[in-house]
């Protein structure tokens, strides 16, 4: 399994729901995963879940994390792969999904 469908695995393991992948390739990664959670609490612990499996998995640890959901919105820098938790509501209200969504 590769490592973006391991992602993504352990999210839905997580119960995060609405998991969309996104194949960007840019500069600064090659994709963003967004998806959402129940709330705050399960987001920063789906977050810091997902951090643990992988690195026991895989040996990998995030370039940079912020798992303390501030504002209901996680992300999690894997370089190749950028995460982005988000509660229902701010989701809607950013709407990352319209804007990889043209990648």
């Amino acid at each position: 399994m590769n490592f973006i469908d391991l992602l993504i695995k352990k999210l839905d393991d997580l119960k995060v729901f609405d998991i969309k992948k996104y194949e960007v390739n840019t500069t600064v990664t090659e994709y963003m995963v967004v998806a959402s959670g129940t709330s705050t609490r399960h987001i920063s612990s789906s977050a810091d879940n997902l951090i643990d499996y992988i690195q026991l998995e895989t040996g990998i640890k995030p370039l940079h994390c912020d798992t303390k959901a501030q504002d209901g919105w996680v992300v999690i820098d894997y370089n190749t792969v950028i995460i982005h938790l988000f509660t229902e509501h701010t989701r809607l209200l950013y709407s990352l999904d319209d804007l990889y969504s043209t990648f």
